[in-house]
């Protein structure tokens, strides 16, 4: 559970008296859960943001235009 429920931030080090940054040792067992393709793929994601990001808009609209094409009485409430 410690894995999934620290926020890395550092700030444990701060009241540690021997000031231990438990959020590097997380932040290393969590980069050994994720697969090298996801690794890929969110580089690729962060690389191209911009895309990502028009691409994710163009989808939503589709979406919205989808819905109100196939149910415009329940859009319309």
């Amino acid at each position: 559970m410690a894995l999934d429920t620290c926020a890395t931030d550092g700030l444990c080090a701060t009241a540690c008296p021997v000031a231990i940054d438990t959020g590097q040792l997380v932040k290393r067992f969590r980069s050994n859960r994720v697969s090298p393709s996801a690794q890929a793929w969110a580089a690729r994601i962060a690389n191209n943001f911009g895309l990502t990001e028009r691409m994710l808009r163009m989808a939503l609209r589709m979406g919205h235009a989808a819905q109100n094409v196939m149910a415009p009485a329940e859009c319309a409430r």
